[in-house]
């Protein structure tokens, strides 16, 4: 879930709404899925002569050695990974009509947009939901905009171009930032630049210049230098002229202040806690200029430091909201009176101040978010003089609401079935364009590791082995998912392909039951240890007719192995608290990611606490596991830290804390009417901001 998701994304995660189940990706299988098993069901060999140790663990990695692949029956079938990195073509499948001379944008008019998983507030730091990411993203711009194709943030400068880069987007709130390296000294001091040797020395040179600031070029002798940390120092530099939505200064303080909201123990940000974590410090230099010291290297410091995990709140409307209603009490962003304060302010938190090309004038709880054009913007004018965000769940309703005209587009929430039926029909593909695309992302079935009943890892495979992910794919997916076996994105590097997903193999399940000690003794055909039913509860959204189908086929697999499991339906609200609260036995979620995730959000030992709410909702804590994230977060050679990656995916599909179903594929469509369109791998997969309608079907 920034996975922010919660990995942003996986960014961190981002929590996708109900996707346990859900249709999924478009260009997958070559090869019919096949079951058979072709040895018996057994445990996982383990690892084999890894060591115990976690220092040691990892040295034997970044030596180039893997934990074997654990034995569960794998699906023999073909993954292929979507494509990705090709940059997108305009209007795809939905060519200008013969007569009309539609090639200037034109403004004006109003973009009615449905997404489901209504959120509970429009404040990404305070609510981890994809949608309310997706909207930030028009009313919150970042300090630099990652490249929606290739993740990537800023242009290299000439000057120099492994530490400088200049902004590459007119909607970045920077103008330039400065990535330089800390040489350690033995005796603890530091110096920060350009880090090179020269005739037995460490040579520092400064490189980010800021005004008034002393900087000189240092010498230290080589045997007094303990090691260099690369890119532990950034240096941003503001545009000058921003503005928040109510006309007030955008500054440097902003900046810090938001780290500080985002840090403060008192407010609700375990989804981002962990991408800051590597912070030292975040200074604002006067107004215009910030500096970041970080603790070590960290591979997605661009993402924590000017990028798609930063985001950013007004330091003088909270203040002024604070001060409002607790006068008299001191105010420091990183005590508790404003942490609760933060949480709870309703204002700020439903129509909140950003510097967007959008502002959000209405707020509707379950229903809606409507955005303005923000006629102060900086950067380039959008189109559409509105955007209304329309929450429906139901997928039959959601084509209802495209047919009818109360929504523009259909962004998330129709099915792989409907794409390949109802959108197929010639009748619909003459006034709507049918869409599936591929974000980084991935589905799952979440195992409560602290449930006696799935604490053991046999246990937890068996009952993936009694999931058909397959055959629900071949039968209702049509073609658009890719079976996964690891929480990475499929296409990116940190995937290790050679982990096969788990077969359905219902006999191989029975047997891995058996071993685990879990026989029905009483004879009332359920499984029993100890005393204890193997029984648990699978908790689903509400309204989401793939999952239920998926859930009712798994529920005939595990009753007939002798599991007793029942399934409870919750509205997403409710739904998404109990997911973060650690209070389930299983649930179906999913998340949006980067091409390459940060794994400490969903698998660090240091959010396993039961008691406190985070990503790690399985509760997964290993020594050795632990010790690869940190490896992983420090290292900046791709491949080194691919090979951590590779690791990790090992022990996790060893462990099973998930069943992992699929990479699912965005299904929706959008009436012809509107142009400009282009689908990015980058969730959501589209910018609005680029979307216009002619004048003559403008609303």
């Amino acid at each position: 879930m920034t996975v922010r998701p919660i990995v942003r994304a996986l960014a961190a995660g981002i929590l996708l709404a109900g996707c346990g189940d859900a249709p999924d990706a478009r260009v997958e299988t070559a090869a019919t899925p096949s079951t058979a098993r072709t040895a018996p069901a057994a445990a996982p060999t383990g690892d084999g002569a890894m060591p115990s140790d976690p220092t040691a663990f990892v040295e034997a990695v970044k030596a180039g050695r893997l934990p074997p692949i654990a034995d569960w029956p794998r699906w023999d079938g073909k993954v292929e990974a979507p494509p990705f990195g090709v940059e997108p073509p305009w209007d795809a499948g939905n060519p200008v009509p013969d007569g009309k001379d539609w090639k200037t944008p034109q403004d004006g008019g109003t973009l009615i947009i449905q997404y489901n998983g209504a959120p509970k507030t429009v404040n990404h730091i305070l609510d981890n939901d994809a949608v309310v990411k997706f909207i930030n993203y028009l009313t919150h711009p970042y300090l630099v905009w990652q490249d929606p194709v290739r993740f990537t943030y800023g242009k290299p400068s000439a000057e120099d171009p492994l530490r400088i880069f200049d902004s590459a987007d007119p909607d970045d709130l920077a103008s330039r930032f400065v990535k330089e390296e800390t040489l350690l000294r033995a005796d603890g001091t530091r110096h920060f630049g350009a880090v090179s040797e020269e005739a037995g020395n460490w040579v520092v040179r400064p490189v980010a210049r800021v005004e008034g600031e002393e900087r000189k070029e240092v010498r230290v002798p080589k045997a007094e230098g303990d090691r260099v940390l690369p890119g532990t120092v950034v240096t941003v530099f503001l545009k000058p002229g921003l503005k928040w939505h109510d006309g007030a200064p955008f500054t440097a303080k902003d900046v810090e202040f938001s780290v500080k909201v985002i840090l403060n123990e008192f407010v609700n940000s375990e989804s981002l806690k962990p991408y800051f974590e590597v912070v030292e410090s975040c200074t604002a230099l006067g107004d215009s200029v910030v500096r970041w010291i970080l603790r070590r290297p960290y591979f997605l410091a661009d993402d924590s430091t000017v990028g798609v995990t930063l985001d950013l709140v007004p330091l003088h409307a909270y203040r002024a909201a604070f001060e409002k209603k607790h006068p008299g009490v001191p105010f420091d962003p990183s005590g508790q009176p404003f942490g609760a304060f933060f949480n709870t302010c309703t204002e700020l938190n439903e129509r909140p101040l950003g510097t967007g090309p959008y502002r959000v004038e209405a707020f509707e709880m379950g229903q809606r978010v409507v955005l303005a054009r923000n006629p102060g913007y900086h950067g380039p004018r959008p189109h559409a003089d509105r955007i209304i965000w329309r929450f429906i769940d139901d997928s039959v309703a959601i084509l209802q609401a495209l047919r009818s005209g109360e929504v523009d587009f259909a962004a998330h929430g129709p099915t792989a079935e409907q794409f390949g039926t109802d959108m197929k029909a010639p009748a619909f593909r003459e006034k709507f364009v049918p869409l599936s695309w591929y974000t980084p992302s991935m589905s799952f079935v979440a195992y409560n590791r602290r449930v006696p009943q799935l604490a053991d890892p046999r246990v937890r495979a068996a009952l993936t082995l009694l999931l058909d992910r397959p055959g629900f794919r071949a039968a209702k997916h049509f073609g658009c998912s890719v079976l996964l076996s690891g929480d990475q994105y499929v296409s990116g590097r940190a995937y290790d392909a050679a982990v096969a997903p788990i077969a359905y193999d219902p006999e191989a399940a029975k047997e891995l039951l058996d071993e685990a000690g879990w026989r029905d003794r009483d004879g009332d055909g359920v499984r029993d240890r100890e005393g204890r039913k193997l029984e648990f509860e699978i908790l689903i959204t509400s309204g989401n007719r793939p999952l239920e189908e998926l859930v009712a086929l798994w529920l005939e697999s595990l009753k007939k192995a002798g599991v007793a499991p029942k399934v409870s339906q919750m509205e997403w609200a409710a739904f998404v608290k109990r997911f973060e609260d650690k209070k389930f036995d299983t649930i179906s979620m999913g998340w949006s990611m980067d091409p390459e995730s940060d794994p400490h959000q969903l698998w660090h030992s240091k959010w396993a606490d039961p008691s406190k709410p985070s990503s790690n909702t399985t509760s997964f804590a290993d020594p050795r596991a632990d010790a690869l994230i940190e490896a992983i977060q420090s290292c900046l050679d791709p491949d080194e830290r691919r090979r951590y990656q590779h690791a990790l995916h090992r022990m996790l599909d060893a462990d099973q804390p998930y069943a992992h179903l699929w990479c699912r594929s965005e299904i929706g469509a959008y009436h012809r009417k509107w142009r400009g369109v282009r689908l990015y791998p980058r969730a959501p997969g589209f910018d609005l901001t680029e979307w216009w309608c002619p004048e003559e079907f403008q609303r």
